[in-house]
């Protein structure tokens, strides 16, 4: 059992017997990717379902990601710090350390909804949009909720045991986008996109502490873990607070430099850019970090299993980008109605922009595993500065366009910082992502000229967009293949030796 924490009266150790690392990482790599891919096949759906609801009325969805972007900053401030620490320090799995962890939780969702009343009305007044003073107080009490949410859900991540996890966040969405949809089919507006929000925190509440009922909440305070907390988690508080700033900076930009109705073409092309980049944090959060952590804890060499772990991330992340940039026109085209078309310019450039926040997410779990979370906020802050100095030069050089393009510039910058910190901190990451890069760019290009080669010769409707679109995806995969076999032979291998 491990030594109490000082000042611990209750040191009750809360981890469960761990089987090999490698197993471990296996199995909870295929149900965080198993769950991923479930939820987004229902996110993807959900957005084309609204699309076409609201053809008439473009601005609503425009309105819609406004509150969303208000939605995830919650989502992110209600987290703050407090899973990265459970799972980061040694202690992590007492029962002192998870009672203060949760309690600490609770309070900070309580301060986040009156935050939400205290900034309701002056949100509401920047944007011209009046019912954002009752939207957001409303949807503020998804923090609350988060808060009070079970500390199992804090120790399934330690432990990488997220087959009870999964089904608890997969269960919320569906019950969220049950009654959204059935809300939106019926009255079309922002209030069902709030009521399925507000469903499934209250469904991810309940389920919580019935799924993981073993590990009772209970309010608890210890100096020593506090501090070890509070220590870890202040640049992480930082950087999570800078994340949401240059995660939704384009969002809250775009809605106050052009209108509504642009916002919701623009939220089309972010819903399919953010797809791979939400795997990759999903993958970081709940098991390429948690394995990391092990192998620090362990007091193994982390630049030992940082290329083969980093392996299948860098190479579904290049063929997703490659994809994306030479299909974008063709996938709107397809599923989307023609007042859509827009966003298939604007999803290419966002694809490159997913290819270098993904390049930094893995540095950054490495960062993180190592104790030196304050790289990791810096890096965010690069991206805030570099959409600050690229956004107004892009609107005044191109416009539309121009503004757009300032979204991948910034996510180079973070990239930049990141890489080279982590470079410095003695992690070998640059020879991997060079490589990425190198291959996205030949893909892409291959791509886009088989697809607007099929398009030309077959002219407009559905059938040539649909063949277009199957041979610019295809062509972009083939610099991919060699990268796909190793990654497979590697797979198999671990499965065989796991």
């Amino acid at each position: 059992m491990p030594t109490p924490l000082p000042g611990d009266a209750d040191s009750d150790v809360m981890d469960k017997e761990e089987p090999s690392l490698k197993s471990t990482t296996m199995r909870a790599g295929a149900w965080s990717m198993g769950g991923f891919a479930v939820g987004n096949v229902l996110r993807l759906a959900s957005n084309i379902i609204l699309a076409w609801l609201l053809v008439d009325d473009i601005g609503a969805l425009g309105l819609m990601a406004l509150v969303n972007t208000f939605l995830q900053g919650l989502r992110m401030f209600s987290d703050v710090g407090l899973n990265f620490g459970v799972i980061q320090h040694k202690r992590g799995g007492e029962r002192v350390f998870v009672d203060t962890a949760w309690s600490l939780q609770v309070i900070r969702g309580i301060v986040l909804w009156m935050a939400c009343w205290a900034f309701a009305v002056p949100f509401a007044r920047f944007y011209g949009e009046p019912i954002l003073a009752t939207l957001i107080p409303l949807t503020g009490l998804m923090t609350v909720m988060n808060g009070f949410g079970s500390p199992g859900l804090l120790l399934a991540r330690r432990n990488m045991d997220l087959k009870k996890l999964t089904f608890v966040e997969l269960g919320s969405q569906i019950a969220g986008l049950v009654v959204m949809l059935t809300w939106a089919f019926n009255s079309p507006s922002v209030w069902a996109l709030v009521a399925g929000n507000l469903t499934g925190s209250a469904f991810r509440l309940v389920s919580s502490h019935i799924v993981f009922r073993e590990y009772r909440a209970r309010f608890g305070w210890n100096k020593a873990a506090a501090s070890a907390l509070l220590r870890f988690g202040g640049w992480i508080f930082v950087a999570t607070t800078l994340t949401f700033a240059s995660t939704q900076i384009d969002k809250l930009a775009f809605g106050k430099v052009f209108d509504v109705w642009s916002l919701g073409i623009f939220a089309v092309a972010a819903t399919f850019s953010m797809v791979p980049t939400q795997a990759v944090l999903r993958l970081g959060n709940q098991v390429v970090f948690p394995a990391y952590a092990k192998v620090v804890n362990r007091g193994d060499d982390l630049s030992r299993v940082l290329d083969r772990v980093r392996l299948p991330i860098l190479t579904g992340t290049g063929l997703a980008a490659s994809g994306l940039y030479a299909t974008g026109p063709w996938l709107v085209g397809l599923l989307y109605l023609p007042q859509f078309q827009a966003a298939g310019w604007m999803l290419r450039l966002l694809a490159v922009g997913m290819l270098a926040r993904v390049l930094s997410e893995t540095s950054k779990a490495a960062l993180l595993a190592i104790g030196h979370s304050r790289e990791v906020a810096l890096g965010q802050a690069m991206k805030i500065v570099g959409f600050t100095i690229a956004a107004p030069i892009g609107y005044h050089l191109g416009g539309m366009v121009g503004f757009v393009a300032a979204i991948p510039i910034a996510e180079a910058c973070r990239y930049l910082s990141i890489s080279l910190l982590a470079t410095w901190r003695g992690l070998r990451v640059l020879p991997g992502d060079l490589e990425t890069c190198w291959l996205t760019v030949l893909g892409g290009v291959l791509g886009l000229g088989a697809g607007d080669a099929v398009a030309g010769a077959m002219g407009a409707g559905k059938p040539a967009t649909l063949v277009a679109f199957v041979a610019a995806g295809l062509v972009s995969a083939l610099p991919w293949i060699p990268h796909l076999r190793r990654s497979v032979r590697e797979f198999r291998r671990d499965t065989r030796s796991g």
